[in-house]
């Protein structure tokens, strides 16, 4: 029992040498080890191979593998009735950046190589012109697609999580001789990007402050997600710093910012969740270093044969909405939980 196990290359060293040049002919089931690592229809130089003789001489199939300790790898093949068949490579835990404890750096120039887009997860340092094909670090996948119906161009598509959540999306196109890349990295709209205005409506997000009593509203969704209260109202993840306080009836002081957003929108005023319109006339009055936001109550004013909403009386935020307004922050404010620089990744 003993020599034959020891003849099948089990219980220790392989005493089974393979000194063929035609591994073709290697079909009795056991474990050898390679003499010449150099054999024609090998898919690399390998060291080790496992014969498995499921039927004697008709099926088989063969495992070699690589003995490299940087660079370990796998391959197996069979044979039919009608011959051996390619080999194949056997997928190990951290190719294509799968059951690996840090990601597969990719560069801009391998993301976007004519001669192949590498397919998988990966990820990206942020580093610009060299790993910042997204804006930012982060990790994504790779799904290469096709060659073009013209056959000039490499296709793929790539999803991309950013450090701060936000998802971005891509679909690419590369032309094999010229090397030129087009493709337009697309934003998902998400909670990380977007805002929920007092009457529902998703509006998009940057530095966002909601203004309400406290006390009085009966809004529970005002605080959702990232804001937090900041005084007289919320703030987002984004707009960290912003103070909101309530000088008088309808009149409100925000400081922290720098002053409302420089494009987009900027104010919105509380808005009937039931869908009935505008609360009241919002304004605002940038200072130096604060903004006055005002509250009034809509008039109805006719003039010239035309009704024209005025500024009434001042009222407070009603209970159940809450002013919405953009800001753009302080270059030297950063939110907590937004990443400020790319994190040290061990070299692999």
């Amino acid at each position: 029992m003993k020599g034959f196990i020891q003849n099948a290359g089990l219980g220790g060293f392989s005493n089974r040498t393979v000194s063929s040049a035609n591994w073709n002919e290697i079909t009795e089931t056991g474990i050898y080890h390679a003499e010449t690592q150099n054999q024609p229809e090998l898919p690399a130089a390998v060291g080790g191979l496992i014969v498995l003789n499921i039927v004697t001489g008709i099926y088989i199939t063969q495992l070699c593998m690589r003995s490299n300790s940087a660079s370990p790898q796998m391959w197996r093949r069979s044979k039919d009735t009608n011959g051996w068949g390619a080999w194949m490579s056997v997928m190990l835990a951290g190719d294509f950046g799968i059951g690996s404890a840090t990601g597969v750096a990719r560069s801009d120039a391998e993301l976007t190589a004519p001669d192949g887009v590498p397919g998988g997860l990966f990820r990206q340092s942020g580093s610009v012109g060299l790993s910042n094909l997204f804006g930012s670090y982060g990790s994504g996948i790779c799904m290469p697609h096709a060659m073009s119906s013209a056959g000039t161009s490499r296709l793929s598509t790539f999803l991309f999580m950013q450090a701060n959540g936000q998802l971005k999306t891509k679909w690419q196109s590369v032309n094999t001789s010229t090397g030129e890349v087009s493709g337009t990295v697309h934003t998902v709209y998400s909670t990380a990007n977007t805002t929920k205005a007092s009457d529902g409506a998703l509006k998009a997000a940057s530095p966002v402050a909601r203004i309400a009593s406290p006390e009085s509203t009966d809004r529970l969704d005002i605080d959702e997600s990232d804001f937090e209260w900041c005084g007289y109202g919320v703030a987002n993840g984004e707009a960290r710093g912003v103070e909101i306080i309530r000088e008088d009836v309808g009149v409100y002081r925000v400081t922290g910012a720098k002053s409302l957003a420089s494009s987009g929108w900027r104010l919105l005023p509380p808005r009937d969740p039931d869908g009935s319109g505008d609360l009241g006339v919002v304004t605002a009055e940038q200072l130096d270093d604060e903004i006055i936001i005002s509250l009034f109550r809509r008039k109805m004013v006719l003039a010239d044969g035309e009704i024209v909403i005025q500024s009434g009386e001042s009222i407070d935020v009603p209970a159940n909405s809450w002013i919405d307004i953009r800001l753009d922050m302080p270059e030297s404010v950063i939110a907590p939980d937004a990443p400020t620089e790319e994190p040290q990744i061990q070299p692999e």
